[in-house]
């Protein structure tokens, strides 16, 4: 059995699970998350950023994140059983992701850690592709709901002690190409893009980092409060309907 599926599987059981104990289900949100191990949560308490917004508005968020997911799985999840049918009344899509599909192709040949994707042809393809994956993503959600995109955090060197400063460098590169993909992406049906890159000194506090890619408690609280800067572009104005 393949990885991925294994995490498809227990993300959503432990999604199925987690509206429960907050007391509202998911059924009943108007706002779905879809993304990967950083909309699940990973690194912080279950739901990170995700759960930050539910408790600073009071507005039930569906946690449609699964650890390990791809760009490709994800656009074969997004409307399947553990996607978006499991928050039918859901009006908005906070979409984050990529970033398992970018680190694959940081780790792997021929960028090997130290390419600057813009160097190489193949390598810079691969963004293309997962641009590709959130496109398709994008359209499949935007079935009369508002998709808003979401861009990654720049990374920290303490926070990234396996590399050197070449390849922390070349990490750099890949999380800008990443968002830069995201940002074209986006542009091209007009969505809105919540600008998670351009949050002041986040990079400069290891604090805000569980390792190289993945926020702490106190990075998913910070991540929070730039997501709802710009709540006038996905909190819904009526509120939960608790039906």
């Amino acid at each position: 059995v393949r990885v991925g599926l294994v995490l498809l599987i227990l993300g959503g059981l432990l999604f199925l699970l987690t509206p429960f104990a907050a007391g509202c289900f998911p059924s009943q949100a108007l706002v779905a998350a879809f993304g990967d191990s950083v909309t699940w949560g990973y690194g912080g308490r279950p739901g990170g950023w995700v759960t930050e917004l539910e408790e600073r508005t009071d507005e039930p968020i569906a946690n449609l994140g699964v650890p390990g997911e791809t760009a490709a799985e994800a656009e074969d999840r997004v409307n399947g059983p553990l996607g978006l049918p499991l928050a039918p009344q859901a009006e908005i899509v906070l979409l984050l992701h990529g970033g398992n599909d970018m680190n694959q192709a940081f780790h792997r040949s021929p960028c090997n850690l130290t390419c600057d994707p813009h160097d190489l042809p193949e390598v810079d393809a691969k963004y293309v592709r997962i641009g590709d994956h959130l496109r398709a993503i994008a359209k499949k959600a935007d079935k009369g709901r508002k998709v808003v995109f979401a861009t990654y955090w720049p990374p920290n060197p303490i926070a990234c002690p396996d590399y050197d400063a070449e390849e922390f460098a070349g990490f750099q590169a890949a999380i800008g190409r990443l968002n830069e993909e995201i940002l074209a992406v986006a542009a091209e049906k007009g969505h809105f893009v919540v600008r998670l890159d351009d949050i002041p000194d986040y990079d400069l506090d290891p604090h805000h980092y569980y390792d190289c890619l993945h926020p702490s408690g106190e990075g998913y609280e910070t991540l929070a409060t730039r997501w709802l800067a710009d709540k006038d572009e996905w909190l819904p104005e009526n509120g939960f309907r608790d039906e």
